[in-house]
């Protein structure tokens, strides 16, 4: 629920920009568009009045345009544009519809479109401006060790868990990411360990897989906490929080190489730094002095230089600041007050004169100004909602706002480069949440949410080619009886497989099969040989070849787990009940022990969860069927096992989209159960009420990534004859048996592809993979066709793109 409030400020008599409607109309009259008639129009004074009211002047790369159609009066036989639309847009010339998929960004620019009728034509100017896609947000935090990526798809509901990984620095504790205007490079100061120096560190971004590459890392003062890019991208600054000092540093623009340009003096506990966009001052914020420090910039290197004043009218401390992009306002959040106050910025000596405040919901502690100056986002801690205020952005007066509810605790918000998606990581819940916001009203609308690490403290968007479309690319199958890897090539357009090399692993007595999430490799568990293999996949062929000699283990393993970074292979190794950590090599696949932990009884299967903080083991020890949990951090075990009861065989667990549950399958007892995973133990709460009868021993359940269904296996009494039930799962994750549709003989496993778009199931009698098209809103099956398998197959997995 949204609601609103008036504010009692005045708009100082401007009129706002209407700049977020996408139609601009240049000199129009009729009620719409200029229009000219022809010397023999006769009684037919020509079109008048065209609009194109569904029109929206921002558009991503790669992601087609909705139609946009014209209304007018009077008679229009062809329709024009000058000059050319942006690439991969095109103008009907009978219809007048706009439509296509951009395919290079563009600023905002005028196109103008006329109408011509036998009696003249009409004409309107429509802005358009093409933007690359938010395709990935990341989160980070001074005690954690990994920068995590999430996916970012086109809608508000298409939010999911992308790759994992260490900072590579030598610094611990990743404050924040900013990311380079190019997008080619980012930057993360580490604070460091107390009484030592931080550094601050470079990165490049690959564009299409979310990863980070470390470059180097400079040292930078005690405690860096913020870093801030003059517009440009040229000049970095960091405040460093104890030793109180603002550093410079020039960027170089082709390798992402930090260069020292000097530090100087601030005030006590600096904690934000914001860069005037014209490049002229900086402002410091304190959390000990409670004031704002402003420091000129030099106008050739961009370095900071010495305090010049130190503003401080208030007790409590400055949480956060936003600058318009004329450089002339300055809003600052007051947490302690709850209060925003606005204030103009003297463009001689950047000093600041207030001249408006309000009164905020309890705890403004974020900050986040629209492209456009006209609306301010505000992540209010204390009253768990997300402020909006719409400004007049040539006064900087708020004259209007609204609440929308969040989950707990909202620490920090941020909005992509087109303003068009916020969002709000939040510490209490532990969770990301992300928000649309309508172009011309601002309405906002709460989206997807994912969980959070639990020591995340801030969230920053990543602008790419296109939004995030998860797909399968090959997918392997290991028989049993064969003893072999089927592997296929996957069209993610018409759901078709093509088969590729299948290598023979006779001997082995392979037992389970995992493909690295990151696609570089294919792990095999063998049971007879006790030892572990490892299989690198050829970029685009995805044919295997073993190059590697085989990890020999003390026992015979029985499953297999990585995380969600391919960073780290978890093995279950049933006789002495244990769970196996080993460190993956990113370039070769070779694998290292790192750790190991005592599991229950029979421990059957091991899986990370999407966050790559927490481990889970399903035991099957007959009376001591048990889930167990672990925390896992910097390649160790640092707590557990933790144990629950599952009786009944408990399978593999599955997660939900948000990370928030899991699922598992109890054969035994013919139950399909949720659990709830705390956010900061990862131990599990049974959710009894939730669950769902299952049938013909069902050993998985896989939810689907909508977070509205979900898919078992089960094997019938009809011959053997398989069926895929479906389960909706309701906003609680409580699950119903909907529909069941036919499979293949004796399914064994089965996996939903990243897309959501199709389900693979494995039988293990009929050695066959069904591929299923899904219907996404209804979560209806089609088979869209069956493939042979080796013998008595028993594992499935596949890879994924972006």
């Amino acid at each position: 629920m949204t609601t609103t409030r008036s504010t009692t400020q005045a708009r100082s008599g401007i009129a706002r920009p209407a700049i977020w409607i996408a139609l601009a109309l240049l000199g129009s009259c009729n009620s719409g568009g200029s229009s000219s008639s022809g010397s023999n129009s006769g009684s037919d004074s020509g079109p008048t009045g065209l609009l194109y009211p569904d029109h929206e002047e921002r558009q991503f790369v790669n992601l087609p345009m909705d139609p946009s159609l014209p209304t007018y009066s009077g008679t229009v036989d062809s329709f024009s544009v000058t000059p050319s639309l942006p690439q991969g847009l095109t103008l009907d010339g009978l219809t007048g519809v706009l439509a296509g998929t951009p395919t290079a960004s563009i600023s905002e620019s005028p196109f103008v479109v006329t109408a011509t009728g036998p009696g003249g034509s009409t004409q309107i100017t429509l802005q358009f401006r093409v933007h690359d896609a938010p395709r990935f947000l990341y989160s980070t935090g001074p005690q954690d060790t990994d920068l995590s990526a999430y996916a970012v798809g086109a809608s508000e509901s298409d939010l999911g868990f992308g790759p994992i990984q260490g900072t590579g620095a030598l610094t611990p504790g990743p404050e924040q990411i900013t990311f380079h205007p190019g997008n080619n490079f980012a930057f993360v100061p580490n604070r460091g360990l107390p009484g030592l120096t931080g550094s601050v560190s470079s990165y490049s971004v690959s564009s299409s897989s979310g990863r980070l590459s470390h470059l180097g890392e400079v040292p930078c003062g005690e405690g860096p906490r913020r870093l801030a890019l003059n517009r440009s991208g040229s000049t970095a600054l960091v405040v460093t929080h104890e030793d109180n000092r603002l550093f410079s540093y020039a960027v170089d623009a082709s390798t992402g190489q930090l260069t020292d340009l000097g530090d100087v003096l601030t005030n006590t506990g600096p904690t934000q730094v914001a860069v005037d966009p014209l490049g002229r001052f900086a402002y410091v914020l304190h959390d000990q002095s409670a004031d704002i420090t402003i420091h000129p910039l030099d106008p050739v290197t961009g370095a900071a230089g010495p305090m010049t004043q130190a503003i401080n009218y208030w007790v409590t401390p400055p949480s956060d600041i936003a600058i318009s992009s004329s450089g002339t306002i300055a809003y600052i959040a007051f947490a302690g007050e709850n209060s925003l106050q606005t204030f103009q910025m003297d463009p001689i000596d950047g000093s600041l004169s207030p001249y408006a405040a309000i009164t905020l919901p309890d705890g403004p502690r974020s900050l986040a100004l629209s492209p456009y100056d006209d609306f301010l986002y505000v992540a209010c801690e204390g009253d768990d909602v997300l402020e909006v205020l719409e400004l007049d952005p040539a006064s900087g007066h708020v004259t209007q706002s609204t609440s929308t509810p969040t989950d707990d605790a909202p620490v920090r918000v941020t909005l992509d480069d087109t303003g068009l998606f916020a969002f709000v990581l939040h510490s209490g819940a532990h969770t990301i949440r992300s928000f649309t916001v309508d172009p011309t009203t601002h309405v906002v609308s709460a989206g997807a949410t994912v969980r959070a690490r639990p020591l995340a403290t801030d969230i920053s968007v990543y602008q790419g080619e296109a939004p995030a479309q998860p797909r399968t690319e090959f997918l392997y199958a290991l028989g049993g009886s064969t003893e072999d890897l089927s592997g296929f090539k996957f069209d993610s357009y018409t759901g078709q497989l093509t088969p590729i090399s299948v290598d023979s692993l006779a001997g082995t007595g392979p037992t389970d099969l995992i493909v690295d999430p990151l696609g570089r490799f294919v792990f095999v568990a063998h049971q007879l040989s006790a030892e572990l293999s490892v299989f690198q996949i050829s970029p685009g062929s995805g044919s295997l070849f073993e190059s590697l000699t085989r990890t020999s283990l003390s026992e015979p393993p029985a499953a297999l787990g990585v995380d969600g970074g391919g960073r780290y292979l978890f093995v279950a190794l049933p006789q002495s009940a244990q769970v196996l950590a080993f460190s993956i090599h990113p370039t070769t696949g070779e694998l290292d022990l790192l750790d190991a932990r005592p599991t229950g009884s029979g421990p059957s299967a091991v899986n990370p969860d999407p966050t790559g903080h927490f481990v889970y083991v399903s035991n099957t020890g007959g009376a001591n069927d048990s889930l167990c949990s672990y925390r896992f951090e910097g390649g160790q075990f640092v707590s557990g096992p933790q144990f629950i009861p599952a009786p009944g065989s408990p399978g593999p667990v599955r997660f939900s989209p948000s990370g928030e549950r899991l699922y598992v399958a109890l054969a035994g007892s013919n139950l399909i159960v949720p659990y709830l995973i705390h956010p900061v133990s990862g131990s599990l709460t049974l959710e009894a009420s939730g669950s769902a009868p299952a049938k013909g021993n069902t050993q998985v359940f896989e939810p689907h990534r909508s977070g509205a269904y979900g898919y078992s296996a089960a094997t019938t009494s009809n011959g053997g004859i398989g069926e895929i039930r479906r389960y909706s799962i309701d906003g609680a994750g409580a699950l119903d048996f909907v529909e069941a549709t036919p499979s293949g003989i004796g399914p064994v496993t089965l996996r939903s592809g990243p897309s959501g778009n199709y389900l693979f199931v494995l039988n293990g009698s009929s050695d066959d993979l069904d591929v299923f098209g899904v219907d996404a809103p209804t979560g209806n099956l089609t088979r869209l066709g069956t493939y042979p398998v080796g013998m008595d197959p028993i594992a499935l997995d596949l890879s994924r793109r972006w």
